[in-house]
């Protein structure tokens, strides 16, 4: 297995044990409700077990082989993936393949900032089509590229922005975790009070994974930045020295 699919198994263990804890709302870890489990990125969706069995690009046939080999750009430029074997291939069919691949190094450092698309970006995703047009083709063409933050689809819920509030860091005696939920979606410039969702809150030995959605807002909405939101959450017990875990994308929460 290469380091990229072991990176995305670790996140989909991590993140499908959160979701799991509230089975009425969320897929649970294991069996039927794991295969169940979606993964969003730019507004695809990818099966979790799709991301499990993906195949690198290297190791490609068939339809996706030829797309990742003819694909060209608009100005007609030849798609070039580097290091094939670091993309999955998460999607497959006659005229349609999509990539993805972990960012690393300084892409990662880039994308955390938000430099390179959506501001916590860990994922790089190329779409591929079969595109036979008046001005174009017949010829298998990149029809969109971008960088986001992987993470698990919640039903008719946004996922949010979740950081550590830094005005109030918890301490291992705390039994509360004090948040800044940001949404993504356009809000003209509002706090996201009155519509954050607790999904999930999974408590372990190790760690306690919270899953936070927000409810989508009703009527036109302009797009200037959003404002985080305080959101707290109370635990089961004291904090101690367990990690905060963001349970939509299996990741340490930041600080905000």
């Amino acid at each position: 297995m290469t380091d990229a699919r072991r990176t995305a198994a670790a996140v989909l263990s991590a993140a499908l044990v959160a979701v799991g804890a509230t089975a009425c709302q969320a897929p649970g870890p294991s069996g039927a409700a794991a295969e169940a489990a979606t993964y969003e990125c730019l507004g695809d969706t990818i099966p979790a077990a799709a991301l499990a069995d993906a195949v690198t690009a290297d190791a490609a046939t068939g339809t996706a082989r030829t797309a990742i080999d003819e694909a060209v750009w608009d100005d007609e430029s030849p798609l070039e993936l580097g290091e094939q074997r670091d993309w999955l291939v998460v999607e497959e069919s006659d005229d349609r393949v999509v990539l993805l691949r972990e960012l690393t190094g300084e892409q990662k450092e880039m994308g955390a900032r938000g430099d390179l698309g959506l501001a916590g970006s860990d994922h790089q995703r190329i779409a591929l089509e079969w595109v036979d047009a008046v001005n174009f083709g017949p010829a298998w063409m990149v029809v969109a590229d971008g960088f986001c933050p992987l993470t698990v689809q919640l039903d008719g819920l946004e996922v949010p922005t979740v950081q550590l509030d830094p005005g109030a860091l918890p301490s291992p005696d705390d039994t509360e975790i004090h948040l800044w939920v940001t949404e993504t979606a356009c809000a003209s410039g509002q706090t996201a009070e009155g519509l954050i969702e607790l999904v999930a809150l999974t408590e372990t030995a190790d760690t306690v994974a919270v899953t936070i959605g927000v409810r989508e807002r009703t009527g036109d909405q302009t797009c200037p930045s959003n404002p985080p939101t305080p959101y707290t959450v109370t635990l089961d017990g004291p904090l101690g020295d367990r990690t905060v875990v963001d349970g939509t994308r299996g990741v340490e929460m930041s600080i905000g």
